[in-house]
This record gives C-alpha cells, structure tokens and sequence, in this order.
C-alpha cells in the first residue's frame, strides 16, 4: 500500500532533479506525477515547470511548453497556481509574436535585397 507521503515525495523528486539541473529527469518524474496523482494540487505546479524546461530549450519546444502551460492553467488548485501559469503562457506567446515579427521584418528585408 502507497503510503500517505508518497504522492509529496515523488514531487520533491522531480523538484530535486530540478535542482541539480536534470531536465531530462525533472520532466519524465512531473510526466509520471500527473498520471499517476491525476487529482493532485501539485498536478498544475508539475505541468508549469516542465513548461519552463522545455521553452529554456529553445524554438523547437515552444509549442509543447505552451501545451504545459495551458495545463497548468487548466489543472490549478489555488490563484498562485493560476497566475504562474497564466504569466508564463503570457511571455511565451509574447515571444512567439516577437519572433514571428522578426521573421517577417528579415524575410521583408531580404525581398528587398533582390
């Protein structure tokens, strides 16, 4: 039988790996986390860290960061939960734009060249 501490032990692991800089770690334990403590009030805190593990790994993550985010959002207990989620979606869509923007502005000016 899975002991009452378990579910806050197994997500200090993934914080511990956070920690010591093991992403790869942090994100498969938060993985496992969620779908093994579905109802729990640390589901959206596990879903908002591996959001920002996987947009600090550049372009190509940015869409499943997003995907994190918005389950942070949707899976929050308390308004914190809700505000660290909400923000952090916030900056990654501002950079998304920021970047699309950027693409355009060098594409446009590279039509320019011609």
């Amino acid at each position: 039988s899975i002991g009452p501490l378990y579910e806050d032990a197994y997500y200090r692991l993934g914080m511990a790996f956070y920690g010591e800089g093991d992403f790869t770690n942090v994100l498969s334990t938060f993985q496992a986390f969620v779908g093994e403590f579905p109802e729990s009030i640390l589901r959206s805190e596990a879903h908002a860290f591996s959001g920002d593990i996987l947009a600090s790994w550049g372009d190509v993550h940015l869409g499943t960061a997003l995907v994190q985010y918005k389950l942070g959002v949707k899976t929050a207990v308390t308004m914190v939960q809700t505000d660290y989620a909400t923000m952090a979606m916030a900056r990654l869509l501002l950079k998304l734009c920021m970047c699309k923007r950027a693409m355009h502005i060098h594409i446009g000016s590279e039509e320019n060249k011609k």
